[in-house]
């Protein structure tokens, strides 16, 4: 998969993925397919177009993306797609009307057919399928609606993703998803308490540009140096010890050299329990011990 700019005018024609595309669920993966599908029966290319970070943001909107463009991008390339189209969504696009987003993709693109879900609008005006079934029959170019998909009765979508990260269902959202849900950074050096106990943890600061986690203690596996190890990971503070900071802290099973300064991967797998505050130590480290034990045994 090759990533470009928007105005990156391609020769081959495409069918084009229009959405976001910010967590990438199954519903966007039978988007993304039948554009491939379509691609690969008419000798074209497939490519997804996508925006930068600051999407909610020029909406008005108080919600962040569960992957950032760069995770986006990394996940992608485990799919056949040919193209990943990136364009910045500003002030100025996001007035412009649905008929001149569309004009702008016929003009810097050789599209042969867009693909989106059902719900899919564009525009400042919100067009939707009707408008942009009429849109592509005036100018010659297929557009495929994708059915929805579903999950326990329930629609999959971004909305419903996040609502269960905000819960702690992270385990359902995993299973909605092409990848965990996951938080990277550089491990920096906490206050010890963890290594006192006993429990040394690798520390990374909690994103600010992503769908935030329900607090609380969680199955995991930290990643670096192309290795994974079953972790606990506690996202939140730390009340035991008076700390009111918040970061991620992993302890990294049957691990003990030092992270300091390296970039680390962690996807959570399971909600365990809140974050609570013990009466001692002794108490807290008793229910690590539990929590380690749960992690063991659920990657059996």
């Amino acid at each position: 998969m090759k990533k470009i700019n928007f105005d990156a005018k391609l020769n081959k024609p495409i069918y084009l993925c229009l959405g976001y595309f910010d967590c990438l669920h199954s519903g966007h993966l039978a988007i993304i397919n039948a554009a491939i599908k379509r691609a690969k029966e008419t000798g074209s290319k497939s490519a997804l177009l996508t925006y930068s970070d600051n999407f909610f943001i020029a909406l008005g909107r108080a919600d962040k993306p569960v992957f950032t463009l760069q995770e986006r991008t990394g996940i992608l390339k485990s799919l056949p797609l040919d193209y990943l189209i990136v364009r910045n969504f500003d002030e100025d696009f996001r007035k412009d009307y649905g008929f001149y987003f569309l004009n702008g993709l016929l003009r810097c693109q050789n599209i042969a057919g867009f693909v989106s879900g059902t719900d899919y609008r564009c525009g400042s005006d919100g067009c939707g399928a009707d408008y942009i079934r009429t849109y592509a029959n005036k100018h010659k170019i297929e557009y495929v609606i994708v059915d929805d998909v579903f999950s326990d009765g329930e629609k999959v979508s971004s909305t419903l993703i996040r609502n269960l990260l905000a819960d702690g269902g992270v385990e359902r959202a995993n299973s909605l998803m092409l990848a965990p849900f996951f938080i990277s950074g550089k491990v920096e050096k906490g206050r010890g308490d963890g290594h006192k106990l006993g429990f040394p943890t690798a520390n990374i600061k909690l994103p600010e540009n992503k769908t935030p986690l329900k607090f609380g203690v969680y199955i995991a596996k930290t990643k670096f140096d192309g290795k994974e190890y079953v972790s606990v990971a506690n996202v939140g503070d730390k009340p035991t010890f008076a700390d009111g900071s918040t970061s991620v802290e992993a302890h990294i099973l049957n691990f003990d050299d030092n992270l300091y300064g390296q970039r680390i991967k962690v996807d959570f797998y399971k909600y365990l329990r809140e974050v609570s505050k013990f009466g001692t130590a002794d108490e807290l480290a008793e229910i690590i011990r539990n929590d380690i034990k749960s992690a063991e045994e659920y990657f059996i």
